[in-house]
C-alpha cells in the first residue's frame, strides 16, 4: 500500500510539473537580442562547429561549447525561421525533467512524498527558472546537467555501482562543457565519494571504491578529451579551455584607479586602462535597473555599493583589448591574446601589490553575490514575459528567495556541525552532506576566482537543488520539533 501510495504521488506530481511546463511555453516566447546577452556568440559558434552559413572567424573558443552544439542541431533540424520556438520548448522539459530529479532526491533525503512534491514543484514555479527557460542561454541546461549529478549521486551511495559512477563522471564532463566554471566540481565529487567510502554503510570495499573513482575519472576525460581534440585539430591545442581567455573576470583589473602607481615599462599600460574606466564610470551614470531592483532600496544599494567596484573588471579588460594589442603590436587572434596576457601578468602583479586591500574586499563582495536572486524581468519596461508581473511580486520574489538562500546555506554548516559529532548521525546524513558539498561548491569558487556580478547567475544550476533542500529541513526540523525523541533519525531510508 505504501508503494502504491508514493507511485500514485509521483504520477500527480509528473502531472503538475508538466502542465506548469507546458504552460509556459504557451505563454512565453524565446528571447534573443532583448537580454544582451551571450547570444550572439553562442549562435556564432554553432555555426562555427557545424560550418553553417553566417559563421564568422571571430574566436569564440571561449565559450563553453555544449549549448552551441544544442542550438547548432536545432538550427540544423528546425530551420532558422522555427528554431528558437523549438529549442524554448526543449528548455522547459529540461526543467521538467530537473524537477523530477529533484522529487527524488528530496524523496530520498526526506522518505517523504510531500516534502518531495512541495521540493519539486517550488523549483519549477521559481522565477529564475522560468526565466531563463525562455532565454537562449546555457543557463537551463546547466541546470538539468547539475540536478541528473546530484541524483545519481544519491542514487550511488544507497545503491553502489560502477554503471552510476561512470553516468556520473560523464554528467560531471559534459556539465563543465556547458558551463567551465563547473571544471572543479569533478573534484568536490571524489571528496564527497571518498567520505560515502570511509563512512558509509554496508563498508564498500577498497577495490570497489578505486574502480568506481577510476570510472567516474574516466567519464570526465572521455566527454572533455573528445572537445579538447577537436581544439587540437582546430587550434592546435590539447585543452578543454582556452588559456588565451583565462582570468579576464578576475578583481584585479578592477582595482585599477587614478591613484595606481607602476613601473615606467607598464605606464602606457596603465594609461589605456585608466582611459576605459572614464568611459565606463561615464556609463554607470546612465544605468538603468531592471524591473523592481531592490538596488533602488537606499540601504540596499549602500551595502552593494560598498563591497562592489565602480567598473566591471572584466568589461575594463574587454574594452581595452584592442588599445593592448596594438600598444605591443600584437595581431587579434588567440595565440595574440596568448601573448598579451603573458606580457600583462607583471602590471597585474603590481597592481595586485599595491590594492591588496581591494582584492580581499571584492572576494567578499563576490562571496555575498553568491546569495543574490537573479532578475527574471528583461531589461527595459516593455511588457514581454516575466515584465507582465507588478513590481510588488517581484520584489517579494527576490527577498524570499534570497532568505532561502541565505537560510539553506546557514542550515547546511550548522546541520553539518551537528553530524560530525556523532558517527552514527554522520552514516545516517552523509546523503546530506554531498548534497551540501555540491551547493557550496560555488560560494567558493566564485570567491576563489572573484566573478564579482556575474557570481549569482554561475551559482543558478544549484537553485533547484537549494530551494529542495531548504524544502527538506523545514520539513525535518517539523518532524524533530514534533518528536524530540527521534533527533538522530532525520535521514530515512528511500523506497527503492
Amino acid at each position: 500500500m505504501k508503494g502504491n501510495g508514493r507511485d500514485r504521488n509521483f504520477i500527480l506530481f509528473l502531472i503538475a510539473s508538466g502542465v506548469l511546463c507546458l504552460l509556459y511555453c504557451i505563454l512565453f516566447r524565446p528571447i534573443t537580442w532583448e537580454a544582451q546577452g551571450d547570444f550572439p556568440s553562442y549562435l556564432d559558434l554553432a555555426r562555427q562547429i557545424f560550418h553553417l552559413p553566417g559563421a564568422t572567424d571571430v574566436d569564440q573558443s571561449h565559450r563553453s561549447p555544449l549549448y552551441s552544439i544544442v542550438l547548432g542541431a536545432f538550427l540544423i533540424i528546425f530551420g532558422e525561421p522555427h528554431y528558437l520556438v523549438a529549442l524554448m520548448v526543449f528548455q522547459y522539459i529540461l526543467i521538467f525533467f530537473s524537477s523530477l530529479f529533484i522529487y527524488r532526491i528530496i524523496l530520498q533525503l526526506t522518505g517523504k512524498t510531500a516534502a518531495a512534491f512541495i521540493a519539486g514543484l517550488a523549483g519549477v514555479l521559481n522565477l529564475t527558472v522560468i526565466f531563463f527557460g525562455f532565454m537562449i542561454l546555457s543557463e537551463t541546461l546547466a541546470l538539468v546537467l547539475f540536478t541528473a549529478l546530484a541524483w545519481l549521486l544519491v542514487k550511488y551511495s544507497y545503491v553502489p555501482g560502477p554503471a552510476t559512477g561512470f553516468g556520473a563522471g560523464i554528467m560531471a564532463g559534459l556539465l563543465i562543457l556547458a558551463r567551465f566554471n563547473m571544471i572543479g566540481l569533478p573534484l568536490v565529487v571524489v571528496f564527497l565519494l571518498i567520505l560515502l567510502f570511509l563512512f558509509g554503510r554496508p563498508p564498500i570495499r577498497l577495490t570497489v571504491a578505486i574502480r568506481d573513482v577510476t570510472l567516474f575519472a574516466a567519464g570526465v576525460i572521455l566527454i572533455t578529451g573528445i572537445w579538447s581534440a577537436r581544439n587540437y585539430f582546430s587550434y592546435g591545442k590539447f585543452e578543454v579551455i582556452p588559456k588565451h581567455h583565462t582570468g579576464q573576470r578576475w578583481a584585479v583589473p578592477a582595482t585599477i584607479d587614478s591613484s595606481d602607481r607602476v613601473s615606467v615599462e607598464y605606464q602606457q599600460v596603465l594609461d589605456i586602462f585608466l582611459r576605459t574606466r572614464e568611459e565606463l564610470v561615464g556609463r554607470e551614470v546612465f544605468r538603468e535597473y531592471r524591473k523592481s531592483s531592490l538596488l533602488r532600496h537606499g540601504l540596499i544599494k549602500k551595502i552593494n555599493d560598498y563591497f562592489s567596484p565602480d567598473v566591471s573588471g572584466y568589461l575594463l579588460y574587454r574594452d581595452s583589448e584592442d588599445e593592448l594589442l596594438a600598444l605591443y603590436q600584437l595581431p587579434d587572434t588567440p595565440e595574440g591574446i596568448r601573448a598579451l596576457n603573458e606580457k600583462l601578468k607583471p602590471f597585474y602583479r603590481e597592481i595586485a601589490a599595491g590594492n591588496k586591500g581591494e582584492i580581499v574586499r571584492l572576494r567578499v563582495y563576490s562571496f555575498l553575490y553568491s546569495f543574490k536572486h537573479v532578475s527574471p524581468t528583461l531589461p527595459g519596461d516593455e511588457p514581454v514575459n516575466l515584465n507582465h508581473l507588478p513590481s510588488w511580486l517581484l520584489q517579494l520574489y527576490k527577498i524570499a528567495l534570497i532568505m532561502t538562500v541565505v537560510l539553506t546555506y546557514a542550515g547546511s554548516v550548522a546541520h553539518m556541525i551537528y553530524l560530525v559529532f556523532k558517527k552514527e548521525r554522520l552514516r545516517k546524513g552523509l546523503q546530506w552532506v554531498m548534497m551540501y558539498g555540491l551547493i557550496w561548491y560555488f560560494p567558493v569558487i566564485n570567491t576563489y576566482v572573484n566573478v564579482l556580478g556575474d557570481a549569482n547567475r554561475f551559482r543558478f544550476p544549484a537553485d533547484m537543488l537549494i530551494i529542495g533542500l531548504f524544502a527538506a529541513m523545514c520539513y525535518s526540523l517539523w518532524k524533530v520539533s514534533a518528536n524530540p525523541k527521534r533527533r538522530d533519525d532525520i535521514q530515512i531510508q528511500a523506497d527503492e
